[in-house]
């Protein structure tokens, strides 16, 4: 395990774009014999993912805004430890939280090892790594550290290719309105996305509304899907 994880960051340390770093995760997925990843980052004003989720549970996600109820959001939030779950390992779920379980499972995402860091500036990132039956067989013991480095890496390739594209972005949609998709993309409200960014429920409902129009899209979730198709997300 030793040598995976020093190959997963230097594979991602010598990455410089948004498909460098998702190449370096789905290695070392097989490396270890897992079949899914998400490598998610969240904080006050910036949100971002790479998956190889199925696209239709990620839709559905968004969709329903179901982050409010996935017991390990909820507690990679709550402790900042590696942990291993499945199916059977949270206990007394929520009516929502067995639903989303269910849901989830339906796409073979039944058991997984989650891994969540901070970040500077009230930023956290979080690698889950997930198949279709438990157990994992993945003991990430001793290897926290290097597997924080991997993630921190991950972010900076990430910022890095962000920043080069800003005149690029700045043609299609405005940074605001990037920041209200990013968190739309992450199951948030505009309700929710008021208070994460510190302005008014119907300023975010103005920046949907004009992206959406930039866009060419019919809803927010469907510009959502083509802001993330177009790389204007990473």
């Amino acid at each position: 395990m030793r040598k995976r994880v020093a190959e997963l960051v230097d594979c991602i340390a010598a990455s410089n774009s948004r498909a460098g770093v998702e190449f370096a995760f789905r290695r070392f997925c097989h490396s270890v014999d897992v079949d899914l990843f998400a490598y998610v980052i969240g904080g006050p004003s910036d949100a971002d993912v790479v998956s190889t989720y199925p696209f239709e549970w990620r839709r559905q996600y968004v969709d329903g805004r179901l982050s409010r109820f996935d017991p390990v959001v909820t507690k990679a939030i709550r402790e900042r430890n590696p942990f291993n779950w499945s199916t059977d390992t949270f206990r007394f779920p929520s009516k929502d939280e067995a639903r989303l379980i269910q849901q989830a499972s339906e796409f073979g995402i039944r058991a997984g090892i989650s891994i969540p860091i901070d970040l500077p500036f009230g930023t956290f990132a979080m690698l889950t790594l997930a198949k279709d039956k438990p157990p994992l067989g993945i003991d990430l013991v001793g290897h926290t550290g290097s597997m924080a480095l991997a993630l921190f890496l991950a972010r900076q390739v990430l910022l890095k290719e962000q920043e080069g594209q800003g005149s690029i972005l700045s043609t299609n949609l405005t940074p605001r309105q990037i920041q209200c998709l990013r968190w739309a993309s992450l199951g948030k409200s505009a309700k929710e996305t008021a208070y994460i960014l510190g302005i008014s429920e119907e300023a975010v409902s103005f920046h949907r509304k004009n992206a959406r129009h930039r866009l060419h899209a019919k809803s927010t979730s469907e510009a959502v899907r083509l802001a993330c198709d177009a790389g204007l997300l990473t």
